[in-house]
């Protein structure tokens, strides 16, 4: 069964389409920074169409989701439809972690799942949301956040944008682990670099203003949770919706309710 997967961030949107989860038929993102735009609803509709046009017509079965995005807005799926799972804060950094689970090649440790307006932190046995990403930043707000309290960690898995830009400037892959060391100086190293330096090491121009704060947040979480290791995956949320659908239900723990998906 083809399963297609467009997940709605702050950020970014991604269209996935599978048969199997470990060879995808089709995976598309587009950087759309939904919160900062008046026209949210009708460009994510002229999208997501155009992609459907294309690829929908093969799927068996289609789901949107997403997290803090949709629960600002969830009428920017209301006219879409098809079948939409809004997640809750604490869902969101679950469903994370089990794409991550579903394809890593490491013990994923503490998952810190930054996105545009918030960020998760999951782990085996709880998941928190916090109100910060990187179109909200946490040099204005981390002094009254309210940290969770988690079990120590030595190393954490980074999904999200964020990540994958820290592991393109330091040229490693999602099973290269990297210090916190590191990522001091690499916050140093891109303190007066201009956009076109961002570019040359293959950050997209329409991401480049948020590295700066995504990295900020990555720091004072690995600092505050004195995790002196992580890795930055490149599946996530997008990878987990992907099972929960590939599975007929929306909610993949048996402590909550199960919503069935309609074919397209």
């Amino acid at each position: 069964m083809k399963v297609g997967v467009l997940k709605i961030g702050s950020t970014t949107v991604s269209w996935l389409l599978a048969e199997d989860l470990s060879r995808p038929l089709t995976r598309r993102q587009a950087v759309l920074n939904l919160i900062d735009r008046p026209d949210a609803e009708s460009i994510l509709g002229t999208l997501v169409e155009s992609w459907l046009d294309q690829t929908g017509p093969r799927a068996d079965m289609v789901l949107v989701g997403g997290g803090q995005a949709l629960r600002q807005h969830p009428e920017w799926v209301e006219h879409l439809g098809l079948a939409s799972w809004i997640l809750s804060g604490a869902e969101e950094g679950q469903v994370a972690r089990i794409g991550i689970l579903a394809m890593a090649k490491h013990d994923a440790g503490m998952v810190i799942d930054i996105g545009g307006g918030s960020t998760e932190i999951v782990d085996n046995h709880r998941s928190y949301s916090l109100p910060v990403g990187v179109r909200r930043p946490i040099s204005d707000q981390s002094s009254a956040l309210s940290w969770p309290s988690r079990a120590p960690s030595a190393a954490a898995t980074i999904v999200g944008g964020a990540g994958q830009a820290v592991a393109r400037l330091l040229q490693r892959s999602d099973v290269d682990a990297i210090a916190t060391e590191e990522l001091e100086q690499l916050r140093r190293r891109i303190q007066n670099r201009l956009p076109q330096w961002f570019e040359h090491h293959g950050i997209p121009a329409d991401r480049i203003s948020l590295v700066r704060p995504g990295i900020d947040i990555l720091a004072a979480m690995l600092s505050h949770y004195h995790i002196n290791r992580f890795y930055c995956s490149p599946y996530g949320l997008l990878e987990g919706l992907w099972l929960a659908a590939s599975l007929g239900q929306g909610r993949p723990y048996p402590n909550a309710r199960l919503d069935r998906f309609s074919p397209v």
